[in-house]
């Protein structure tokens, strides 16, 4: 008869796992750290609430530059605000928003429902209490971006379209606090 053991993690699990994180930290900060220096990747502070529940005011945030891509919808970016944007739009240089517009679309947002040509958009990532109940349409001309954010009750903006040269990058990941890391 065969004694099968527990599995779980043993003397040389545990000293394996206790080797395993701070590898791991340096692995990751020798390949990030070289591409932070050369403006591929940007670690930035979520600036407000404005898309919370995605991100939260505290959150670090991890941003790529699109190289081989372009911004689509639905993704996450970091992009420098326009120069003759309010004050009312918060302070700070770059801002974080989520693309809803691609060049050429017109967006439409009618109660707090946001169509793109027409065609009702799907957004899991608004919840209710945090629908905007306005009325508005934008046309996005080639070369711009319609960006939004995720909380748009505590949003007190409507950009408009966005040149593709004022945006950064893709939010990719949230690094810190460690409860919320995660993938975007």
């Amino acid at each position: 008869m065969r004694v099968r053991r527990a599995v779980g993690i043993g003397a040389v699990g545990l000293v394996g796992l206790l080797l395993a994180v701070p590898v791991l930290a340096i692995v990751l900060a020798l390949v990030l750290v070289p591409l932070t220096w050369t403006g591929v990747t940007h670690l930035y502070r979520a600036p407000s609430a404005v898309m919370e529940s995605t991100l939260l005011g505290r959150d670090r945030i991890f941003a790529v530059e699109y190289i081989f891509s372009r911004p689509g919808r639905g993704d996450i970016v970091a992009f420098h605000r326009p120069p003759r944007v309010p004050g009312l739009c918060g302070s700070g240089d770059v801002v974080i928003k989520r693309v809803i517009g691609l060049p050429g679309e017109t967006v439409r947002e009618h109660e707090g429902v946001v169509s793109i040509d027409g065609k009702p958009l799907s957004e899991p990532y608004v919840h209710g209490e945090r629908r905007r109940t306005g009325n508005f349409t934008v046309d996005v001309p080639a070369g711009r971006y319609f960006v939004m954010a995720d909380n748009r009750a505590g949003d007190p903006c409507v950009w408009r379209p966005i040149p593709r040269a004022n945006i950064i990058g893709r939010v990719i990941a949230t690094y810190w606090p460690p409860s919320r890391i995660a993938l975007h």
